[in-house]
């Protein structure tokens, strides 16, 4: 009987090929969209998944309350670590990192760059990495040793035993591989290709209670409660630290640390996982809106099946058979729009790689997503099926045979509330599409408080910090360049942090937080920085190498009106303020301009020379760059870096978002319109009577279209007016994420209902048209 009833339905769908067309094709878009989203939501939750006892792996975040004012840092103290592995019994082992660093690597004749990180000793012991040779036990602890990773063992060695081998690092250093570890996985939060012990690289200041510039990372004891690890960790971190220093440790566990790391009152409350509640709710609403599509045009056409119900109850067709029936073209549907969904993912995957800068593969040998892609069809049938099915088999017979079936205005409500529901959510889109681009263009384009345009720098490498400020005359010596000066960081992103600043007159429960850096002469020079007072960094003044630079935030925290000239103790000892450079941003538009101070000093720790070239004249530059570089540093490929490419790096997260925001918005918008086209079609038909009989009256095609295109856009209006205060109400909770922000304008409100507007009367426009045109005498005769 099944079959038969199957048979029955695959029939009916084939005699209406346009509205199957347009179910099909409307369903397996939302489908793939939303298997898409699936696999994107599946990565990004599969993060440092992959680590043996997880759940007892934590992240120590450095933070402070001075008088309610509450901050969080992803950075930690040098001295933290031994304290912490010294006095807390629940810490099985604790490691503190350095940020990756791209050195050259060498092995015999052959050398490239590769990213590595310094640790100490029981970095393995937190992180329980798969090793395939060597020792796996204690890899890094003396410190000749070097433990690399598969790729970069094929990589040097190919196939024989790397263990034992040498290998330079940075041309400065001979290495011996200790132990060769499975390659990092992408979804990894410490990625790495080498990994040298911390004592190799570390100087004095790093193990001052003051500079904060590492990661650090903690295993507790499998029996250990991470609730009172956290408060026994701070109470031994209280006791040890000066009295100078009010920040203090608190801990997450690492699972959680790529999707939690936004802080609320030393909370953690969003971050990463805020994107993965905002895609599955767009997948949820693609589909729902294709889901839609089919719910109304099966219930628009139930005229053409209702004697077809009439008939098979008079014939003695149950209720529940006819239920299966039109339940079973539901799921037919479904089925067909998975297949074709599944066709679409992967010829989409590669673009959408691209886009979102994974490696996501459809593994067709995972469970997991034949499950899901089941489970998808018969929600999406279900949901889309059931009303239909419900309506068509509970007509009644009699009426239907004597050709008074009518839809009710319960029917009618409901379909145009379809309509609503399905544009109110195009609508969502759009708005939250329109907002999202602006922020992006309002972040790319507002003054940083420094020039970032016509800036590039190099990593002082190998020969160059010897040879520092002759190298720096070199590159100055050419009409291209403008100008050039030396950091330890690229000024849009001065991450390290110091508790070490002091001056006279400090109340010591005042913050003394500030971001810091080392910096050459002609910094603000360089950079295009305004100066609020005093001077730039000069090679006039010998004194400078003990004096200061600092922002606006840094006087407003020190409670000082006019610091020029003021004496304040940090990491050059008792100095003076030279100058105070008007604010400019040290990171993202999501945290306020940081008190920030620059120490003049040309040592190690300068690591790039930025270098500003005139405009229009970068290409010359460049060539009178590598060529200069090359002569004083010849054993390192020339490699450089543009400054504003660097700055919207920092934001992809968001330009990704707003990428995919885009074109989800486009694909609701085209399903949205398949269903009104084929609701118009329909609308169409069923007054093909009216028409005819309005047009031998004397209307004309214009009057004709205005009357099938009215009731779509009464339709349309309220859907905009219902979708925009809920847009607002989730748009400005994105913005406030945003230090820094566009205003939530009634224009991006008015451009989202003008394009729903436009694109739903431009489809509807196609069959009022055909319907406008048509033979009046040929519309007469259709019934």
């Amino acid at each position: 009987m099944l079959k038969n009833y199957f048979k029955i339905a695959v029939r009916s769908l084939l005699k209406s090929k346009l509205f199957s067309f347009i179910n099909i094709f409307g369903l397996a878009l939302g489908m793939s969209c939303s298997l898409l989203i699936w696999l994107w939501v599946k990565d990004e939750i599969s993060f440092n998944r992959f680590y043996p006892d997880l759940d007892n792996i934590y992240y120590i975040y450095t933070a402070s309350d001075y008088k309610g004012q509450k901050n969080v840092s992803d950075v930690t103290p040098g001295p933290w670590m031994e304290v912490i592995e010294k006095e807390v019994p629940d810490v099985a082992a604790i490691t503190k990192l350095t940020w990756n660093r791209e050195l050259l690597v060498k092995v015999g004749e052959e050398s490239t760059k590769e990213s590595g990180i310094y640790a100490t000793t029981d970095f393995f012991k937190v992180f329980q990495t798969p090793f395939i040779a060597g020792n796996a036990k204690s890899p890094i602890t003396q410190p000749t040793s070097i433990a690399i990773s598969r790729k970069l063992s094929e990589k040097y060695f190919g196939k024989t035993n790397a263990v034992g081998k040498t290998i330079n690092l940075d041309n400065a250093k001979n290495f011996i591989v200790s132990a060769v570890f499975e390659d990092i996985p992408q979804n990894a939060s410490v990625r790495f290709e080498w990994i040298v012990n911390f004592k190799v690289q570390e100087q004095d200041w790093m193990k001052t209670w003051g500079n904060f510039s590492f990661k650090t990372y903690l295993r507790l004891t499998p029996q250990a409660d991470p609730l009172h690890a956290e408060q026994v960790i701070q109470k031994v971190i209280k006791k040890n630290t000066p009295p100078q220093f009010i920040s203090f440790p608190i801990i997450q566990k690492l699972k959680d640390v790529y999707l939690y790391s936004t802080f609320e009152n030393l909370k953690p409350v969003g971050g990463r996982i805020e994107y993965i509640k905002v895609f599955s709710i767009v997948a949820i609403f693609i589909l729902l809106i294709a889901c839609v599509n089919f719910m109304n045009l099966a219930t628009a056409r139930s005229i053409k099946r209702a004697k077809e119900v009439g008939v098979r109850k008079v014939v003695g067709a149950e209720k529940k058979f006819l239920i299966m029936q039109f339940m079973g073209e539901s799921l037919i549907v479904s089925t067909l729009a998975a297949i074709l969904a599944l066709v679409f993912v992967l010829l989409l995957l590669p673009a959408f790689n691209a886009v979102v800068e994974k490696h996501i593969t459809l593994d067709l040998s995972d469970p997991s997503l034949y499950l899901s892609v089941i489970a998808l069809v018969l929600i999406t049938g279900i949901v889309a099926g059931s009303y239909p099915a419900l309506y068509l088999s509970s007509l009644q017979p009699i009426r239907i045979l004597k050709g008074r079936l009518s839809f009710s205005n319960r029917g009618v409500f409901l379909r145009k509330g379809l309509v609503v529901f399905q544009f109110g959510l195009s609508v969502f889109l759009i708005i939250g599409m329109l907002v999202i681009g602006r922020q992006m263009n309002y972040i790319q384009t507002k003054r940083l408080g420094l020039d970032r345009e016509n800036v590039l720098y190099i990593s002082l490498e190998g020969e160059l910090p010897n040879k520092l400020e002759i190298f720096r005359q070199e590159i100055t010596n050419s009409p291209f360049v403008s100008a050039a000066t030396t950091t330890g960081a690229i000024p849009t992103n001065i991450v390290s942090n110091s508790g070490d600043l002091d001056w006279d007159g400090r109340d010591k429960d005042l913050p003394n937080g500030v971001n810091a850096t080392f910096v050459g002469y002609d910094f603000a020079k360089t950079m295009n920085i305004q100066m609020a007072g005093g001077r730039d960094f000069s090679r006039d003044f010998p004194g400078d190498t003990t004096s200061y630079l600092i922002n606006e935030a840094a006087a407003r925290m020190m409670k000082m009106e006019d610091p020029v000239g003021k004496k304040v103790k940090f990491w050059m000892g008792k100095g003076t303020i030279v100058g105070v450079m008007k604010d400019f941003h040290l990171s993202t538009f999501h945290s306020e301009i940081q008190p920030l101070i620059l120490v003049n000093y040309k040592g190690l720790n300068t690591e790039f020379m930025m270098i500003r070239t005139r405009p229009g004249q970068t290409r010359e530059a460049l060539a009178h760059i590598e060529k200069t570089t090359r002569a004083f540093n010849p054993n390192y490929p020339f490699s450089y870096h543009f400054m504003d490419e660097d700055y919207e790096k920092m934001y992809r997260s968001e330009m990704i978002v707003n990428t995919l925001i885009k074109y989800f918005g486009i694909l609701a918008i085209v399903i949205s319109s398949l269903g009104l086209l084929g609701l118009a079609a329909f609308t169409a038909e069923q007054r093909t009577k009216e028409i005819g009989i309005r047009k031998v009256l004397g209307a004309n095609v214009s009057s004709v279209i205005a009357l099938l295109s009215k009731d779509f856009a009464k339709l349309i209006l309220i859907a905009i007016v219902l979708a925009s205060p809920v847009a607002w109400y989730v748009m400005d909770k994105w913005l406030k994420d945003f230090v820094y922000r566009i205003d939530l304008s009634w224009e991006i409100f008015a451009l989202a209902g003008t394009i729903a507007i436009c694109v739903a009367m431009f489809t509807v426009s196609f069959q009022s048209i055909k319907a406008a045109l048509m033979n009046p005498v040929e519309s007469l005769q259709t019934e």
